[in-house]
């Protein structure tokens, strides 16, 4: 546990100017990193957490708490123990650190159109990896599926599911058996928060799941 704190002390350091805003985050990012045997946060900790947390399981990996370091520029950067990190806007995977290929660059930023999940939604950007694999152009196109009820640290959400169906649009520059993959998002019916979603950053990286706690927690009062 100790090793996994400074790790992440490191990180964050590495990340911004140590500032008496960064300061006041060490503690409560060092909070952030308990937790119980399966790596989720106790939902007691969550609630008395001064910084939001998720939980993330990428592949066949188990899960782990991570915590929101920053939200700049309308970006989150969310941090685990192990130095890993998930950069998203509005929840959607746009950046990772610390993984076998990492997703490097997102273009095209701005026309994300989620959280919008009224109506059908498109959207086409390019992606750079770690790996050598530059400009590959993505279209994606997002849908209302279904209403669904989700249970999170147990409470039950009615929430709307949506389907993102991606695919390459140009060839890629190695072999590829497939340019095609679903993504899924859970938002709250009542307030349109997303709650979970399901993530592959391409169809050939592991599928992130991601449960946002402290936001799902938050609304337990507004029910």
């Amino acid at each position: 546990m100790i090793k996994k704190i400074i790790l992440v002390l490191i990180t964050i350091h590495l990340l911004s100017a140590c500032t008496p805003t960064m300061r006041s985050h060490y503690y409560n990012i060092r909070l952030a990193m308990s937790s119980d045997s399966d790596g989720r946060m106790e939902r007691r900790l969550v609630e008395d957490s001064d910084v939001q947390v998720a939980f993330v399981k990428s592949g066949d990996r188990g899960w782990a708490t991570v915590a929101l370091a920053f939200n700049e520029n309308g970006q989150e950067k969310w941090i685990s123990g192990d130095r890993a990190m998930l950069v998203t806007k509005n929840g959607y995977v746009i950046k990772t650190i610390g993984f076998t290929n990492d997703l490097m660059f997102t273009s095209d930023l701005d026309d994300l159109p989620l959280p919008s999940y009224q109506q059908s939604s498109t959207w086409t950007r390019y992606q750079d990896w770690l790996k050598g694999e530059y400009g590959y152009e993505v279209y994606s196109k997002f849908t209302k599926v279904a209403d669904e009820n989700i249970e999170i640290l147990g409470e039950v959400f009615n929430t709307v599911k949506v389907r993102e169906s991606a695919e390459y649009l140009g060839e890629a520059d190695n072999i590829r058996f497939d340019d095609q993959w679903n993504n899924y998002f859970w938002y709250d019916k009542k307030s349109g928060a997303l709650l979970q979603s399901q993530q592959k950053v391409s169809p050939f990286a592991d599928e992130f799941t991601i449960t946002y706690a402290s936001m799902a927690l938050s609304l337990v009062g507004a029910k």
